[in-house]
């Protein structure tokens, strides 16, 4: 029989402007998990400004009193259903602190405001190469939708037309 690991204390709450240091270090192991570009170096004080302003809702998880996950996401507007929707930019747990139920959690955190702000859903997407993500967004009832994300930079000179 194996041993029992110790009961954790897990707290999911919105995520303040004294949080920005935080969530800028699980932006930083976020970023390196999917192998991205480098963040930006004035992250913290962007994620503080974003915070404050509601441009950007974001859930903290944290396990045993120490940052270890969070769920960000902000409110876009759908054309073709002429309703506002709740867009997951980031959904990132610590892996020593996965399959704790702690996504679940954030997302009921995250729909919740989704419903208050009367947004129809919440949409996000994901690396096609997660497949324990993936998984997981369709045991929780999501359904996946065929689209290729696009990215274009806003700088004239990285342009070409």
């Amino acid at each position: 029989m194996g041993a029992l690991s110790p009961a954790r204390n897990i707290v999911i709450r919105r995520a303040l402007a004294d949080d920005a240091y935080s969530l800028a270090a699980l932006c930083r192991q976020h970023a390196a998990y999917e192998c991205l570009a480098a963040l930006p170096p004035d992250l913290e004080p962007r994620l503080q400004r974003a915070l404050v302003s509601e441009v950007l809702f974001v859930w903290m998880a944290i396990v045993d009193e120490q940052a270890n996950g969070y769920l960000s996401a902000t409110e876009d507007y759908s054309t073709l259903a002429c309703q506002r929707y709740l867009h997951m930019d980031c959904l990132y747990l610590c892996e020593d602190v996965r399959r704790l139920g702690i996504s679940v959690q954030l997302l009921r955190a995250a729909c919740e405001l989704g419903r208050r702000r009367e947004c129809v859903n919440l949409q996000w997407q994901t690396p096609d190469w997660n497949f324990e993500a993936i998984r997981f967004y369709e045991r929780s009832g999501a359904n996946p939708l065929d689209k290729v994300r696009f990215s274009l930079p806003l700088q004239p000179e990285l342009i070409w037309w």
